[in-house]
């Protein structure tokens, strides 16, 4: 998991019924904490498979009921099953306690009670199927249920497969018992499967209050009917600890698990904290107005035209922008952050070694800094980084910018992969030290420009509080720029490249070609067909549900012979393929140039979360129509992919935001943008207002939660054989979205399901090559509240740390080793990275999926050959005045 589930809690007495759910490291299992609690009215507490503790039984006994979670793996290939999960089949009768099995753990339960576990012909993740169900027991009065599948195997109860094989007009007994398994009655199956045949979805124990379910009744599009099997299981395991349990009592101490239950004070609901005025003081406290000046501008204003206004396209800076139609939602804003000598300070992070680093930008580069550095030792780095911006009163603003200043940058691939599987992030690191930037990477953005395209206004903002000056002259140098632009006359050529970016977009030039001044490499090319089916293969033995498997091409362009720069290649870019989310970062060794189509994670300062996954894209060509894209894109490979994903947010959400908070506003929409059309869902979920809680102290939160206090916190909790619930002599307080972010990294689109398992699999495949920055996400967290995130894909990286080494030119396609426009053989280089890849789920095929990966990956990739063109040309052109 990737965070350990924190139920709401409740002062209510009596207290509400407590079930224990053993969480299998799978990737939906809040989802089913969620579904228990909002469907029963009971409190969940969650521990992983291997937790372990001396008073097992006892720790038992205080719980009415279990239920053991999904997971990957096949409980009948392990040597020792029972190694991995309490014995809850095995309890002496004094201790014998109602238990639910959901998709492994229903293959647990048939595992021990005779039942063998078999492969199925074709695996089934993110199907629906209708249930043939028995209308007793816990389907009851039931009515049809829509449910959806995630398995690779089945349970035989004959001891045989030919269940499997065979239709369910050939079954005449299918509510019966068998010889092999006495001990277990079916109670629904699949019988709609054509290449699988009759699949077991259900079953109970004759006697004991053991009850399985193959299918994920958590899941989005797992109908609402199927509800009532859970609310019928909870009445007959209420029925049974009333009958055989006398001596529970729901009012008993429960172990200590989680942090005390905290009430919210008297009155709160009538505090008149969230609504005080934006100006003045809080709680004693001074408020900060962020200096502000509007100028109006044009709703298509590019952001990139003000970096080259205000001469920044050679510095160390950060963009954000819509490049992507203004009208649409995720295009309003862009966002230019200026870097303040001597005052913007870049706070990392590094996986291998484990520590924070802050250094600070000279105007001419960065300056670490030793002794604030020392300073960070021990310290998480999502605790520095919002203890840095404050609590969310701190500053008064615009209601309406999103971005009043804060941290700007970057979380790399390898930073979500630490909290899931330490000891791969860690190798990654290793293989390729001198090839990455640090894995996060934020700076401190005092000075901004904010551009509204709804509203065709630009905000000219600054925290510091000295900064009038900055403000007026920046305003001034912006409305001439304006004044210029309506009477069409051109901005000052010293500091645009504009006309530059026309001819990179449209000139060819043979000569001077990408092919014969670059060094192309794609080592993983010719594997990544076979790596397609080694992914299947693990998708077939239940390791994985859904398999994003990636690549990365590297491309070496010579600094002196052509001298790319890497803001001319975000202009083509970013005029080839316009995208919500662009992003231009040059940021100490790192330099980005991505056109993300996709939003991973935002909030707003009110705690509402948005996430905006993509699974489907269909490219915009001559003679494709939105209804031609829909029947292309709402397939079953394609609702499969996307359902996976929008299950597996739905888990991290629940792991932070709590049962109720989670809502999935947009399911499977074909969106249109300027070159594809692509299947979006959407997910919401919402937190406490962090204004109105931001001053309450923790002993005050209703809803605690607690992050790691160092930066090994969140690996040690999940690698470790204890529970990852937090002890409860730790602090807690309302968690925030950088919570939300922490917990749900890395992009479940770039991993995955179930995602610790994936991630572990996917760093064998790609043999502990770290992905970096690309499959990682970037954005910013302002102070005031609020961030967001996006993928890092359709990118370009380059990190300074890389670009120190020799090409040899006789190795260029073509050459001979002659050298090239009077230049030596060999010559130092930089080393950009371009990665792409796609979901592998058991409809995949090798060719088609090696197939999307390239054309992904062409996206950036041609970028780059028309930057190069234009590039050599210049060079060519310069040559040539001199002479």
């Amino acid at each position: 998991m990737g965070s350990s589930f924190q139920p709401h809690r409740t002062t209510e007495h009596p207290a509400k019924p407590c079930i224990l759910l053993i969480d299998a490291f799978d990737s939906f299992s809040n989802n089913i904490a969620a579904l228990l609690e909002v469907t029963l009215d009971v409190q969940v507490h969650v521990v992983n498979k291997l937790y372990r503790r001396d008073d097992w039984l006892n720790f038992l006994d205080s719980y009415e009921a279990v239920v053991l979670g999904p997971g990957p793996g096949n409980i009948d290939t392990q040597k020792n099953p029972q190694d991995e999960i309490p014995e809850l089949w095995r309890l002496p009768s004094d201790h014998l306690l109602p238990v639910l099995g959901i998709c492994l753990g229903f293959q647990q339960l048939c595992w021990e009670y005779g039942g063998r576990i078999g492969v199925l012909q074709e695996p089934r993740h993110g199907s629906v199927c209708t249930l043939f169900h028995c209308n007793e027991s816990i389907f009851e009065d039931v009515g049809a249920v829509e449910a959806v599948r995630y398995n690779s195997l089945h349970v035989s109860l004959t001891g045989q497969f030919e269940d499997c094989e065979i239709g369910f007009e050939d079954v005449l007994t299918p509510w019966d018992t068998y010889s092999n398994c006495p001990e277990l009655k079916p109670l629904a199956w699949d019988v709609g499967d054509e290449d699988n045949g009759m699949v077991l979805m259900a079953v109970e124990h004759v006697s004991k209050p053991f009850h399985g379910l193959q299918y994920h009744p958590e899941s989005i599009c797992s109908s609402k009917e199927g509800w009532k099997v859970i609310e019928n299981w909870w009445k007959m395991a209420q029925e049974w600890n009333e009958a055989h349990r006398p001596c529970f009592s729901r009012q008993a101490p429960k172990p200590t698990l989680y942090p005390a239950s905290i009430s919210s004070p008297s009155g709160a609901g009538t505090d008149s904290r969230a609504s005080d005025h934006p100006l003045g003081k809080l709680n004693g406290e001074s408020m900060h107005s962020v200096l502000t000046s509007v100028v109006e501008v044009a709703k298509d204003m590019k952001a990139q035209d003000l970096i080259e206004v205000f001469g920044l396209q050679r510095l160390d800076v950060i963009m954000l922008e819509s490049a992507a139609r203004p009208d649409r939602v995720t295009c309003r804003f862009s966002i230019i952050g200026f870097l303040t000598e001597n005052r913007s300070v870049r706070l990392d992070f590094d996986v291998y070694s484990e520590t924070c680093s802050e250094h600070v930008y000279t105007g001419q580069g960065w300056k670490g800094d030793p002794e604030a550095s020392a300073g960070l030792s021990n310290v998480s780095i999502w605790d520095e980084l919002e203890t840095r911006l404050g609590p969310p009163h701190k500053y008064a603003g615009n209601e309406l910018i999103p971005f009043w200043g804060g941290y700007v940058g970057y979380i790399t691939y390898e930073m979500g992969l630490y909290s899931l599987a330490p000891e791969h992030a860690r190798l990654s690191k290793e293989q390729g030290l001198s090839q990455h930037s640090p894995d996060v990477s934020f700076v401190y953005i005092e000075r901004s420009i904010v551009i509204d395209h709804h509203e065709g206004t630009a905000y000219v903002q600054s925290l510091h509080r000295g900064d009038a000056s900055w403000i007026q002259e920046t305003t001034s140098t912006l409305k001439d720029f304006v004044s210029r632009q309506q009477t069409h006359t051109s901005p000052p050529t010293p500091q645009s490249c504009a006309g530059e970016h026309e001819s990179t977009v449209s000139l060819e030039h043979p000569d001077d070609s990408f092919n014969n001044c670059c060094y192309f490499e794609d080592s993983f090319n010719t594997a990544y067909q076979t790596n397609v089916e080694l992914c299947r293969d693990w998708i077939r033995r239940g390791e994985s549900y859904e398999l994003c498997l990636t690549t990365q091409k590297v491309v070496k362009v010579p600094q002196q012979s052509v001298g790319l720069d890497s803001w001319d290649l975000y202009k083509t870019l970013s005029a080839t393929n316009p995208a919500p989310f662009c992003a231009y970062l040059q940021l100490g060794p790192a330099c980005i140039v991505s056109a993300s189509p996709e939003r991973f994670l935002s909030w707003d300062r009110r705690g509402k979360c948005q996430m905006r996954p993509i699974k489907g894209t269909v490219r915009k060509e001559a003679g494709m129509t939105r209804a031609k894209a829909e029947e292309l894109l709402l397939v079953p490979k394609e609702i499969a992919e996307n359902l996976m994903i929008v299950d597996l947010i739905r888990h991290d959400l629940h792991g932070v935001a709590g049962s109720a908070a989670v809502t999935v506003k947009e399911l499977m929409k074909v969106e249109e943008y300027e070159t594809v059309f692509q299947l979006v869902s959407v997910i919401e979920a919402q937190l406490q207002d962090p204004r109105a809680t931001s001053t309450v102290s923790a002993q005050e939160s209703s809803i605690p939660f607690q992050r790691p206090t160092s930066p090994t916190g969140a690996a040690a909790a999940i690698a470790s054989s204890t529970s990852p619930a937090k002890d409860s002599t730790h602090a807690t307080r309302p968690a925030t979205g950088v919570d939300v972010l922490a917990a749900s990294l890395p992009p479940g689109s770039m991993t995955g399901a179930p995602k610790k398992r994936t991630c572990e699999i996917l760093a064998q495949l790609e043999e502990h090559n770290a992905r970096g920055i690309y499959s990682g996400v970037l954005g910013y967290l302002s102070v005031g509240g609020g961030g967001d995130f996006s993928v890092v894909i359709r990118s370009a990286t380059k990190c300074a740390h890389e670009c120190t080494g020799l090409l040899d030119r006789s190795k260029l396609p073509g050459r001979d080793g002659n050298n090239l426009h009077g230049f030596g053989a060999e010559e130092r280089v930089d080393i950009w990275r371009i990665g792409s890849g796609g979901a592998v789920t058991i409809l995949s095929s090798s060719e088609s999926e090696h197939a999307e990966m390239q054309l992904k990956a062409e996206v950036t990739l041609d970028a780059l050959k028309k930057a190069v063109d234009h590039a050599c040309l210049e060079k060519k052109r310069h040559r040539l005045q001199i002479v």
